[in-house]
């Protein structure tokens, strides 16, 4: 950034000018620090629920306007809290960043990851001619992922997870939809964990 001021003699006439240059550099790099950790989780680095949400609702508006189906679903791990508790939080950090990494692993680049806060993460999937068939093969590969073990310090963690999907616009806007992932995923906690479950009317009436 810069500015200049002229320099006038005494009879008015410009003898020179005075440039003032700033270096913004550094700021505009603390904004996009600020912008980052404010929108991202701090432990896992992936997008957080705030800026979740504000994603979905964007993602939906255009799915709509293209006329196109996409699924979201709620991910929450079976036995974090067990572990966290008689562990501590610094296992349980380890053992979070592990589950993200292998997540990452697993899903590669045609779905998005984010995670809600705690032992949860959400899943937003691109949208493709069989999206349901689709979707429950990549579930199940995710499922048996996280079943395998995961070495922690001077520990072998077993913990499984349970997952919940609803589809747009099938589920109604953006509010209806986070509403079904959730019962979703709670109905297949509920069921023994380990497993995925989509979203119907029937396990609705069922809470």
């Amino acid at each position: 950034d810069e500015s200049a001021a002229p320099i006038a003699g005494a009879d008015g006439e410009i003898l020179g000018a005075v440039f003032i240059f700033h270096d913004v550099s550094r700021a505009r790099c603390l904004a996009r620090q600020l912008a980052h950790q404010a929108s991202h989780d701090f432990l896992t680095g992936l997008v957080n629920r705030h800026e979740f949400e504000r994603r979905v609702g964007r993602a939906l508006t255009r799915a709509q306007q293209e006329a196109v189906t996409q699924a979201l679903c709620f991910l929450d791990l079976d036995k974090f809290k067990a572990i966290n508790d008689s562990h501590g939080h610094t296992e349980g950090d380890e053992l979070l960043l592990q589950v993200t990494g292998r997540l990452k692993e697993t899903l590669g680049t045609a779905q998005e990851l984010y995670r809600l806060g705690g032992d949860e993460f959400a899943i937003v999937t691109l949208e493709s001619a069989d999206l349901e068939q689709e979707l429950e093969g990549t579930m199940q590969i995710l499922l048996r992922a996280l079943s395998e073990p995961f070495p922690c310090n001077n520990f072998i963690h077993h913990i499984g997870s349970s997952a919940g999907s609803a589809l747009f616009p099938r589920q109604g806007n953006s509010t209806a939809l986070l509403r079904a992932a959730d019962i979703a995923m709670y109905k297949a906690k509920e069921s023994g964990g380990g497993r995925h479950q989509f979203y119907t009317d029937a396990i609705d009436k069922e809470t």
